[in-house]
Order: structure tokens, then C-alpha cells, then sequence
């Protein structure tokens, strides 16, 4: 594996944003994979508006089983492993108060003597070898775009697909992170719902992103999920000389290689491309949203958003 001259290259900050159920997820892995492939280092995480989570180190968590075995109870102890395997594979989640001890102590030169605790008190340290911090979020926050990133990349879908996809999954038109924060207050299942989660994410999943890193020229770039389905290796190019434009990272590109990567995510542990198979849910055929969206749906979109549908 290279190792990394820490004199002349420092680890970039990436965030991946964009609409749900709108490509992110294979956007977020075109970039991880790009490093992995190269043999360098990925801090892999979602965005947690105010908590940051670790998993359970493997060797910690044998450790601790090992202890408590004879502690506790059959039952007990049958509960207390199943904890511990759920924390094994739980994606990491990162808040904006640890990423800013990250980046200070990068930014003064210091990439692996610091720690971080998280919720539960579990300590995180860095990987001697990482290369890039990767963090993905769909909701738009002005710490990740304006202040804290090097690069923000962002993905937009057809706004029909994106509903019609959610509703596949069974996913009701709203944030279950902003429904807990008391932001989206709305029922979900009315019209109303229906008006505001569009706004939703076009405006604060995509829009506000956009905006707000022109505003602050910040790196910003722009996809479209659609042209990734039709050529999918114009997008990987594009994506990884971005990403070789703006860093001093020696990464070579093996095209057919990454795009076999994305279209088998499932082989990899994904607390590290935060893949499910339940997020490919139409196959790629044409127009599969009608069954889905009412004609008042469909309307309402053609008359306020038919700048947001591929045609």
C-alpha cells in the first residue's frame, strides 16, 4: 500500500449531497471507490446534525463479549450480543462539532495523534493512511458547504422518479430527521405533504446547495443522474478528474473497474458505501413513476417543477 507524504498531501474533504432516492448513494461510491481503488485511505460517514457515532472496534467487541460472558445471564448476555454486532456494522455518523476537531487538527499538521469521542464514549482515531474524509448528507447544512468542505459534488434526479422511488421503498414523503427535529411538521400522506416535500428536495436537497457554494465560491459540482444511467462512464471521468483537478492525490482511473464496483455495491460492507438492496427499486425502466404518482401529482409537478423532469 503507498504510503502518504504527509508534507505535500492533505487529506480532502468531500461531501456528497443531493436529492433522496436520487443517485447519491452510486455518486458517494464513484468518489469512495476512486480512492479504495487506488489503494488509499476513506473516512467513510453520514451527517448527524447533532450527534457523532462510532462503530464497535472487532477486537474490542470480542474482547468485551469475552468478559461479560460469565456475568450475565444466558438471556442477558444473548441481548448484550446482539447489541454489540448491531454496533459492529452500524454506519458511522459524524456532527459538526467532530469534524471540526478533525479539521483543525489536520489543518495544523497533525493527522494521527488525535482522538474524538462519540455518544456512547466509544474513540475514534485516524487511519494512518486515509486520504479523504467522505461525507455524505442530502439536507442542506452551510457548515458542510460553505465552511468545512473542499469539494461538494450534489446529484439531481427526475422529481418523479425520486417520489416514485421513495414510495417503492415505503418511505412516507418525509425526513425522518427533520420530522424528529420539529422542522417537518406536515402529514405525508395529504397533498399538502405531497406540495411541500417537493420543495423539499429540490430546494433544500439540491438548490440550497448549489446557491450556497456559488455564493461562497466554494467547489461545487453538478450531476444528473439521469445522464449517469445513460453514460455512465462520461460520469465516473468527470467525477474523478474533479477530484484529480483539485487535489495533489496520485489516483489513476480503472473506468469499467469502478462502474463493475457501483453495479455490485452489495458485496461491500456497507457501513462504508451506506448501500442497501431495497434502493434499487425500478430496474431503470421508463417512466415507471406513473404508477405511482396520481394524475393531481403529476400535474402539479408539469405546472411547478417541470424545470426538475427529464423529458
Amino acid at each position: 500500500m503507498p504510503q502518504n507524504n504527509r508534507e505535500e498531501i492533505i487529506p480532502v474533504k468531500i461531501v456528497v449531497a443531493g436529492m433522496p432516492q436520487g443517485g447519491t448513494t452510486a455518486l458517494y461510491n464513484m468518489v469512495n471507490f476512486i480512492y479504495r481503488a487506488n489503494a488509499h485511505g476513506v473516512a467513510n460517514f453520514l451527517y448527524h446534525p447533532t450527534e457523532a457515532h462510532w462503530r464497535v472496534n472487532p477486537d474490542y467487541a470480542a474482547a468485551s463479549k469475552k468478559h461479560y460472558k460469565p456475568l450475565l445471564t444466558p438471556d442477558d448476555y444473548a441481548d448484550y450480543c446482539d447489541k454489540i454486532a448491531a454496533s459492529e456494522t452500524r454506519s458511522e455518523t459524524v456532527n459538526e462539532e467532530s469534524l471540526r476537531i478533525m479539521a483543525k487538527e489536520v489543518a495544523a499538521g497533525n493527522y494521527t495523534e488525535w482522538k474524538i469521542t462519540d455518544a456512547e464514549g466509544r474513540i475514534m482515531q485516524p487511519s494512518e493512511d486515509y486520504n479523504c474524509i467522505l461525507v455524505k448528507e442530502h439536507h442542506y447544512n452551510s457548515f458542510l458547504c460553505d465552511e468545512w468542505a473542499d469539494i461538494v459534488f450534489v446529484m439531481r434526479r427526475d422529481i418523479r422518479d425520486s417520489i416514485a422511488s421513495r414510495r417503492r421503498r415505503g418511505k412516507p414523503l418525509i425526513s425522518k430527521a427533520l420530522r424528529l427535529a420539529g422542522i417537518q411538521t406536515y402529514d405525508p400522506e395529504t397533498f399538502d405533504g405531497f406540495r411541500e416535500w417537493c420543495e423539499h428536495i429540490t430546494k433544500d436537497c439540491y438548490q440550497s446547495w448549489v446557491d450556497s457554494a456559488k455564493k461562497e465560491n466554494k467547489s461545487i459540482y453538478c450531476l444528473d443522474y439521469i445522464q449517469y444511467k445513460k453514460d455512465p462512464h462520461k460520469i465516473i471521468k468527470e467525477v474523478f478528474y474533479k477530484i484529480t483537478d483539485e487535489t495533489k492525490h496520485d489516483l489513476k482511473l480503472d473506468s469499467q473497474g469502478l462502474l463493475n464496483a457501483l453495479n455490485h455495491l452489495h458485496v461491500f460492507p456497507k457501513q462504508i458505501t451506506f448501500f442497501s438492496e431495497p434502493m434499487v427499486t425500478n430496474a431503470g425502466s421508463e417512466q415507471a413513476y406513473k404508477e405511482l404518482l396520481s394524475s393531481k401529482e403529476l400535474d402539479f409537478i408539469e405546472q411547478e417543477y417541470s424545470d426538475w423532469v427529464n423529458i
